[in-house]
């Protein structure tokens, strides 16, 4: 075994941590952090239907209030859904940013697993925030003006730092 002096041993240490200090910073500028978490399940569209795989209707939109701690230029959405069909709209602050894709089945009424949309905005937001998931309407409607009928669940928003 090599015997170090006291001065080698404190430089060998500083190196190390710094090291380990240098890959955590590294880390945590890589990570996602979550802003907001909702867990029920909503019903999303214009029919409420007697079901027991469906919620009562929640309304067209769903609104989530959120605060983003620093400045940032985009978002992750995180969900799960249960037979969306449209591209049905997501808006930030009253301005439309994004569509919530369609599972890519007609008649898709089975949970996806979670599903994200990221959301890259043309200005900055800091603060006290608003995205809302608006039912849109279907491509063969069954009645003039159907919107799509869907659930959610698992709902995170999260930014990157």
């Amino acid at each position: 075994m090599m015997k170090m002096n006291t001065k080698k041993k404190i430089f060998a240490i500083a190196i190390i941590f710094s090291g380990v200090f240098a890959i955590a910073a590294q880390t945590a500028t890589a990570k996602s952090v979550v802003v907001y978490t909702d867990n029920r399940t909503y019903h999303l569209g214009d029919e409420d239907f007697q079901s027991r795989n469906w919620k009562s209707l929640h309304g067209e939109c769903y609104t989530a209030f959120f605060d983003v701690p620093f400045s940032t230029r985009s978002l992750i959405l995180k969900l799960q859904t249960y037979g969306a069909e449209a591209k049905n709209r997501i808006s930030l602050n009253g301005e439309w940013v994004d569509t919530l894709p369609p599972q890519g089945l007609k008649k898709p009424n089975k949970w996806t697993g979670y599903r994200s949309v990221y959301i890259t905005l043309d200005s900055y937001i800091y603060g006290d925030d608003k995205l809302k998931i608006c039912a849109a309407r279907v491509k063969y409607p069954e009645f003039p003006g159907d919107k799509d009928d869907f659930q959610i669940r698992k709902i995170r928003i999260m930014i990157e730092r």
